[in-house]
C-alpha cells in the first residue's frame, strides 16, 4: 500500500487525508480514532463520475483546500475537487498527458498538473465545464523532466514544480493561458540526491520536497536549498 499523506483541519479535531492506491480511494483519517477512517471517496462508485471512473486509478496525490474540499488525483488521469460534505466532486477532468501525479488549483480555478512519464506541466480549465472533460480546454504548457508535483505560492504569485534534479519556477499567465519559467533551483546540487516526488508550502514561505533519498527544503527568499533528513 502507499500513501500520499498531508494535513487537514477539520474541526473539532484533526484528520489526515490520504490516497490509497490498493483500494482506489481518497480517505480522511482521524488518529484518535480507533478504527481510523472518518471518511472516504470512491471514484468507481460516484454516479457523478460515471465511465470517467477508470481514470482515477492509482491515486497519487490529495491536498485540502478552504471549506472542506480536497483536491485529488489519479496516475491514471483523473482529478477532482471533492466537497467532504456531500462526498460528490464540485469538477473532475482527465489530464491527456501521461501519468498525472499531482495537481493544484490556481487563483482563477484553473488547474495545474505535473506528469511524470509525460514530462510536461499541464493547464486544464475545469470549471468552464467542471463535469465533462471532453470540453474542458487543456493545454501542455512546459517541459519539466519527470515533473512530479505542483505548488501555488499565494504570497508570490508563483507556481512552482518539482522534477528529476530541479525545481522550477513559472510565472502564470491566465490570459494567455500559459505559464513562463522564470527560475530553477538544483535540488541535486545540494546534496538532496535525485527525483523529487512530493512537494507542499511549509507556512513559512519554504517549499518541503521529497526525493529518493531525503527531504529537501527550499527557501523562496534567499534561494537557498538544503537537506532536511536522510530518507530512502
Amino acid at each position: 500500500m502507499r500513501w500520499t499523506l498531508v494535513c487537514a483541519p477539520v474541526a473539532p479535531s484533526r484528520l489526515i487525508v490520504a490516497a490509497e492506491q490498493e483500494k482506489a480511494r481518497y480517505v480522511a483519517i482521524d488518529p484518535k480514532d480507533a478504527d481510523g477512517y472518518a471518511w472516504e471517496w470512491r471514484p468507481a462508485e460516484d454516479k457523478t463520475v460515471g465511465k470517467w471512473a477508470e481514470c482515477f486509478g492509482n491515486p497519487s496525490d490529495v491536498r485540502p483546500l478552504p471549506g472542506g474540499k480536497l483536491l485529488v488525483a489519479a496516475s491514471r488521469g483523473g482529478f477532482a475537487c471533492v466537497d467532504m460534505l456531500t462526498g460528490r466532486p464540485d469538477f473532475f477532468g482527465v489530464v491527456r498527458a501521461a501519468n498525472p501525479h499531482s495537481v493544484e488549483l490556481l487563483p482563477d480555478g484553473v488547474v495545474g498538473g505535473a506528469c511524470s512519464a509525460g514530462n510536461r506541466i499541464v493547464l486544464i480549465a475545469a470549471r468552464n465545464c467542471p463535469l465533462d472533460p471532453e470540453r474542458q480546454r487543456q493545454e501542455e504548457s512546459a517541459t519539466l523532466e519527470q515533473a512530479h508535483a505542483v505548488v501555488w505560492m499565494p504570497g508570490r504569485d508563483r507556481l512552482y514544480a518539482i522534477g528529476k534534479s530541479q525545481i522550477v519556477e513559472f510565472l502564470y499567465d491566465g490570459t494567455n493561458f500559459r505559464i513562463v519559467e522564470t527560475r530553477r533551483f538544483d535540488f541535486a546540487a545540494a546534496g538532496c540526491g535525485l527525483w523529487g516526488h512530493d512537494m507542499v508550502r511549509d507556512g513559512d514561505g519554504r517549499l518541503v520536497f521529497t526525493t529518493h533519498d531525503a527531504i529537501g527544503r527550499l527557501d523562496l527568499a534567499t534561494g537557498t536549498v538544503s537537506k532536511v533528513e536522510d530518507l530512502k
